[in-house]
């Protein structure tokens, strides 16, 4: 499975938001290093699983993490409350979807005909979102948002932002599931 015990993960995040607000007061943990902290894998909040020639990542984004992306790293308390209020009760996180070599995009990767490029592009962007679920405690949860961002071969990884709803009381294991029908992988 690709995100196993994700929403414990989420659970800590929670409480590093908390923990993060009172180091903000303390000046002990700057945005930069709780950035880094987050994208480092061996924190468990990205996840890497390599399958034949393609390679997923996963990378869930807190609120805080989010709104220290877009706020360029420099963030105020009130910016961090407004973030924690937009998520509201969703767990949101990329999935990037790129070849082990990591020199082609997976839309470019083995074109077997001419128009497999763009069925590959409409496959990410309109219909990859009904193949994604979250399998919770016997539950299975749809996204509630999915954005393809398009690099136009900019970028040898193409990636999604899905968020899904949080369940409440918050479990401890939870299932990410791609039922791919682009590059021939299945349940994954």
């Amino acid at each position: 499975t690709n995100m196993d015990k994700l929403f414990k993960l989420y659970t800590l995040l929670m409480g590093l938001g908390l923990v993060l607000s009172l180091f903000a007061c303390q000046q002990t943990l700057s945005p930069q290093a709780y950035a880094k902290w987050v994208q480092d894998p061996a924190n468990g909040l990205c996840k890497e699983k390599t399958l034949g020639d393609y390679v997923l990542r996963t990378q869930v984004l807190p609120a805080a993490f989010q709104a220290l992306k877009q706020s360029g790293g420099k963030v105020d308390p009130a910016q961090l409350a407004m973030a924690e209020n937009e998520a509201g009760n969703s767990l949101s996180m990329y999935l990037s979807l790129g070849t082990v070599k990591g020199q082609e995009s997976v839309t470019n990767f083995q074109l077997r005909a001419n128009n497999e490029y763009q069925q590959r592009i409409n496959y990410l962007a309109f219909e990859m979102e009904h193949q994604l679920y979250f399998l919770v405690d016997g539950d299975t949860l749809y996204p509630q948002l999915y954005h393809f961002e398009r690099a136009f071969n900019l970028s040898p990884e193409s990636r999604c932002m899905i968020s899904f709803e949080r369940p409440d009381p918050l479990p401890t294991e939870a299932t990410l599931v791609l039922d791919d029908l682009m590059m021939g992988l299945g349940p994954v």
